[in-house]
C-alpha cells in the first residue's frame, strides 16, 4: 500500500494502515515528514465546537474525537516522545448576540451526544482569559474535549 505525502494526514493514514496485519505501507514525499503546511498549521481539531451536528461530517468528526483520546498516548508510548499538546480544551469567542441562540442549541445536541460544551458569559471568559480583550464580547464558548497540537517547538 503506498501513501504519497507525509504531512500530519498522510503521516497518520499510513499509521492507521500500518496495524491492519500482514499489509505493508510505503510513504512518499519530497521532504521529510510535516514539513509541508503541516509545520505551518494550527493543529486544532475542533469537533465538539463545530457547528456540524449530524450527517457523515459529524459521524467522521466524532470518529475523530475517540481516537484522538487514545491516539496520542499511544504514539508517546511508541515513539518515547512527548507530543506537546493543548489538553485545556477550545475557547471560542462569541461577538453577536444573533448567534447565541445557535450556540445554546448545539449545547443541547452536544450533551445528548455525550460531548460537554459550555457557554460562559463575557465575565466567566475575563475572569478566566484576562488578556483578551472584551470588547463587544457577548459569550464564550468553551469545548473542554477540543485540542490542538502544537505543530512547532
Amino acid at each position: 500500500m503506498g501513501v504519497v505525502g507525509c504531512g500530519i494526514v498522510g503521516a497518520m493514514v499510513a499509521y492507521e494502515l500500518s496495524r491492519c496485519p500482514g499489509l505493508a505501507v510505503t510513504v512518499l514525499d519530497q521532504q521529510l515528514p510535516g514539513q509541508g503546511a503541516t509545520g505551518a498549521a494550527l493543529g486544532i481539531l475542533m469537533g465538539v465546537i463545530s457547528q456540524k451536528t449530524k450527517g457523515r461530517n459529524w459521524r467522521l468528526r466524532d470518529a475523530s474525537l475517540r481516537r484522538y483520546q487514545t491516539l496520542l498516548p499511544e504514539l508517546e508510548t511508541l515513539t518515547g516522545l512527548t507530543i506537546p499538546h493543548n489538553r485545556q480544551g477550545i475557547l471560542s469567542l462569541c461577538t453577536d448576540a444573533e448567534a447565541l441562540p445557535r450556540w445554546q442549541s448545539l449545547q443541547s445536541r452536544r450533551d445528548r451526544q455525550g460531548w460537554p460544551l459550555e457557554i460562559w458569559s463575557a465575565q466567566q471568559v475575563q475572569a478566566a482569559c484576562p488578556h483578551v480583550d472584551g470588547t463587544g464580547l457577548v459569550a464564550g464558548i468553551y469545548s473542554p474535549c477540543d485540542r490542538q497540537i502544537r505543530p512547532k517547538p
